[in-house]
């Protein structure tokens, strides 16, 4: 089920995104509109909110593998490898459904977990399980 939560926040930030991505893309081109998501993604995942507009939404948010904020450098490596993960056409993402902790290839190379709000509990590895 968590996989289905992460999908409909994904959509929810593509959709929120969708107009200042195109705007970027005709006058910076795609590699400034992707630096512009980027900023997006990596400044909201390692604020105190630990998470997009699309997971708040949702109820999600990202942690290390304790349940601990991430921080701007994992936020950073985790949006970088991100990339690899759809430039492979979605094979990143797919790996997720096969690991204990539904963790993505970006998840797994930056160490970081999506799980629900009600779960984190910091510091205790154990109340991170996958659902």
């Amino acid at each position: 089920m968590l996989e289905w939560t992460r999908l409909l926040a994904l959509i929810f930030d593509l959709l929120l995104m969708a107009t200042p991505l195109v705007v970027a893309v005709r006058f910076v081109g795609v590699p400034g509109a992707a630096a512009i998501n980027g900023l997006y993604v990596v400044g909201m995942m390692s604020s105190r909110k630990q998470a997009t507009l699309g997971m708040m939404f949702f109820g999600l948010v990202i942690t290390d593998q304790v349940g601990d904020p991430i921080t701007l450098r994992r936020a950073v490596v985790r949006y970088l490898a991100s990339l690899v993960s759809v430039l492979t056409f979605g094979f990143g993402y797919f790996i997720g459904l096969f690991t204990r902790r539904r963790q993505t290839f970006h998840d797994l190379l930056a160490a970081t977990l999506i799980v629900r709000r009600a779960e984190v509990t910091v510091g205790e590895e154990s109340s991170l399980e996958a659902p």
